[in-house]
């Protein structure tokens, strides 16, 4: 049986421009449906890009590199983001608070996240070393002076 020959229309295509070029990676932002993160090797921001509206906004560090990699966690908390500078920098997707990892053995160039997303295991380019970042949550007072994590 032959597949039907289905082209899809140009009215199907959409373009955005982006502010920076060349784009070497694009991941969904797993807490939308409709928002995704793109990097450049030329840039150490990360653009964040509303795909229904081609609305273009960026975060990021303004030391550490421009962006190799970014790995989101799989419920999307958090945001590891990989410099070409021996930096790493998890966003934590909350409140955007930042923490950052320098003095690598190199830079990272590979990262994954567990699947409860509260162990970011990294590789570096100058070590045969995997390492491990592990994420606990702190014990937070509320106004009753109650502890909470």
């Amino acid at each position: 049986m032959k597949a039907p020959n289905i082209k899809p229309s140009v009215q199907c295509a959409q373009v955005i421009e982006l502010p920076t070029e060349p784009i070497s990676q694009i991941v969904w932002d797993r807490t939308t449906t409709n928002v995704i993160f793109a990097v450049s090797p030329n840039s150490g921001k990360i653009m964040i890009v509303d795909v229904s509206t081609g609305e273009v906004d960026s975060f990021g560090a303004w030391t550490g590199g421009n962006v190799t990699r970014i790995i989101p966690a799989v419920d999307g908390r958090r945001l590891a983001v990989l410099y070409t500078g021996n930096v790493i920098r998890v966003y934590d997707r909350n409140c955007w608070r930042e923490e950052r990892w320098g003095g690598l053995a190199g830079r990272a160039v590979s990262a994954v996240w567990s699947p409860t997303g509260d162990c970011l295991l990294f590789a570096s380019e100058e070590s045969s070393q995997l390492y491990a970042i592990n994420f606990v949550a702190k014990n937070a007072v509320n106004e009753d002076g109650v502890n909470e994590t």
